[in-house]
C-alpha cells in the first residue's frame, strides 16, 4: 500500500544549556493511506516532538520528512504553510477556536484560505456541522457549547476540506469517556468514508484501541509498532451480531457473544452495540431485566447490569435512590412543618380558653365581694365622717410641737419627720401662715 507519511533516520536533539537532550532517535516509520496510526507514549516520550516534526511544525536536526513523497524537512515556511492548506488538517486539544466566530464561520476558516467562494463555504461548512451532530448549534459561538461540541466544531473544521492527512494532539484529553467513544467514532468515521490518513498522539491505552496500528515511543525511541483492531470496527462487527439478538430474543446466545467481546476488547464496545440495537425495542429495559435473571454468575450478573446502566436501559441506582431519598425528605419537611402549624394552633386555642375562664372566674369574684362589700358596709353620717381621723395622722400630729420663742418668731420641731404624712404637712403650712398674718396686721394697726 502506497505510503502518505514517511521518515527515514529521523533525529531531533535540543540544547538545555551545555547538555544536549535527544528527543527523537533514528524514528523510521511509514504511515500508508487512510490508517489511523497512534502514537502512544507517555509523558517526555517525544510524541509530540515527532507530531511536530511529521506536521512540519520544526525542523529535524538530522534525517528526511515525506508527505504524499514530498520532502517537507526541507521546505521554506512559506512553502510550508501553501502545502499545509492544501494537504494538512489539525486537531488540538483545546480545541483553538476563534471565540468571536461562529461554528460556521470557525467550519468555514480553511476554506477561506483556499480561495473558496463565501457561498460554497457556507455551504459545506452547514453539511460538516450537520455530519457531526451539531445541526441546531451552527450560529453559536464556543462559549455557548460544550467541550465536547467544540470539539466536535474542531473536527469539522479539520476535515471540511477533505485533506490527505489529519494531525490529533491528544485530541480527547478535556472529554469524559462517553464524549470520547462519540468523538473517535467520528474520526473513524470520517477516515473509513473519504479514506484520510490520521495520525494521534495520546498517552491513553483505551483512545489507542480505536486506532489500526499503535505506535509506542519510550525516549525518543520506537520500541514497539504493532497493528490493532480498531474498536470502531469491532463495535460495528458486534452490532450487526447482536442485532437480530435482540430482536429475537435469544438471551443466550446474546450473553455469550458480549462475555466474548468485553473479554477480548471493552464494556463501551458493548454499551455503543446494544444502545443501537436497542433503538427500535419498545421496552429495553424489560430486555436487559430478563437477561440479567438468566445469569447465575454473581461477576457477570454485575458486568450485565453495569452495562445496562450504561446504556440508560436500566436506571442508574444512585439515581433511584438519590431521587427516593429526595422525595422522602421533602415529605419530612412538609410534615414537620404542618404539625408545627397544628401545635402552634392547639397552644393558642387552649391559651385563649384559660385565658376566657380565668377572666370569667376573676369577674365573678369580684362581684361576689362587692356585693358582700354592700351588705356589710355600715351607714355613716357626714359628722362622723369629718371627726375621724387615720392612726398615722394622729402619730404625726404626736410628733409636732409648736414653740413660742418671742412675739415675732413661732418655732416648730418636728420629732420625726419620716412619721409625717404629706396631709400633716400641708395643715402646718397653713397654721404658719396664718399666723404671721395676723401678727402682721397687729403690727400695722400699731
Amino acid at each position: 500500500m502506497e505510503s502518505v507519511i514517511k521518515t527515514v533516520n529521523l533525529r531531533k536533539a535540543y540544547r538545555v544549556g551545555n547538555e544536549k537532550v535527544v528527543a527523537l532517535d533514528c524514528i523510521n516509520l511509514e504511515i500508508p493511506k487512510g490508517q489511523v496510526c497512534c502514537i502512544l507514549g507517555t509523558s517526555g516520550s517525544g510524541k509530540s516532538t515527532l507530531l511536530n516534526q511529521l506536521a512540519g511544525l520544526e525542523k529535524p536536526t538530522r534525517g528526511e520528512v515525506y508527505i504524499k513523497n514530498k520532502k517537507i524537512s526541507v521546505m521554506t515556511e512559506k512553502q510550508l504553510a501553501h502545502f499545509r492548506q492544501r494537504n494538512i488538517g489539525f486537531v488540538f486539544q483545546s480545541y483553538n477556536l476563534l471565540q468571536g466566530m461562529s461554528a460556521i464561520d470557525n467550519v468555514a476558516i480553511p476554506m477561506t484560505f483556499r480561495g473558496v467562494s463565501k457561498t460554497k463555504r457556507i455551504k459545506l461548512a452547514k453539511e460538516m456541522l450537520k455530519k457531526v451532530g451539531l445541526g441546531k448549534r451552527m450560529s453559536h459561538k464556543p462559549k455557548e457549547m460544550s467541550g465536547g461540541q467544540q470539539q466536535r466544531v474542531g473536527i469539522a473544521r479539520a476535515f471540511v476540506t477533505k485533506p490527505d492527512v489529519v494531525f490529533a494532539d491528544e485530541p480527547t484529553g478535556n472529554l469524559d469517556t462517553r464524549t470520547t467513544r462519540e468523538i473517535m467514532d467520528l474520526f473513524l468515521e470520517f477516515s473509513r468514508h473519504y479514506g484520510i490518513t490520521i495520525v494521534l498522539v495520546s498517552h491513553d491505552q483505551n483512545l489507542a484501541r480505536y486506532a489500526d496500528r499503535i505506535v509506542t515511543l519510550v525516549d525518543g525511541e520506537i520500541i514497539s509498532d504493532k497493528e490493532n483492531h480498531s474498536l470502531y470496527d469491532v463495535t460495528n462487527e458486534l452490532r450487526e451480531l447482536i442485532k437480530p439478538m435482540v430482536q429475537n430474543e435469544q438471551y443466550d446466545e446474546l450473553a455469550k457473544i458480549i462475555l466474548k467481546y468485553t473479554g477480548e476488547y471493552t464494556e463501551g464496545v458493548c454499551v455503543q452495540a446494544l444502545e443501537d440495537a436497542f433503538i427500535d425495542l419498545k421496552n429495553p429495559q424489560n430486555f436487559m431485566e430478563t437477561l440479567i435473571a438468566k445469569i447465575d454468575n454473581e461477576t457477570e450478573k454485575s458486568l450485565f447490569l453495569r452495562i445496562g446502566r450504561e446504556t440508560g436501559a436500566i436506571p442508574k441506582e444512585t439515581d433511584s435512590k438519590r431521587l427516593a431519598q429526595n422525595k422522602s425528605n421533602r415529605e419530612k419537611i412538609v410534615a414537620s412543618k404542618d404539625k408545627k402549624k397544628k401545635d402552634k394552633k392547639s397552644f393558642w386555642d387552649k391559651f385563649k380558653k384559660k385565658k376566657t375562664e380565668a377572666d370569667q372566674t376573676t369577674k365573678q369574684e369580684e362581684n361576689t365581694q362587692s356585693n358582700a362589700e354592700i351588705k356589710t358596709e355600715p351607714q355613716t353620717t357626714e359628722s362622723q365622717t369629718k371627726s375621724e381621723v387615720t392612726d398615722n395622722e394622729k402619730n404625726s400630729l404626736e410628733a409636732v410641737t409648736v414653740k413660742e420663742s418671742n412675739a415675732d418668731e413661732i418655732i416648730i420641731e418636728y420629732k420625726d419627720d419620716d412619721n409625717l404624712s404629706e396631709d400633716v404637712y400641708t395643715d402646718i403650712a397653713k397654721d404658719e401662715n396664718k399666723t404671721n398674718t395676723e401678727k402682721s396686721n397687729t403690727e400695722g394697726n400699731k
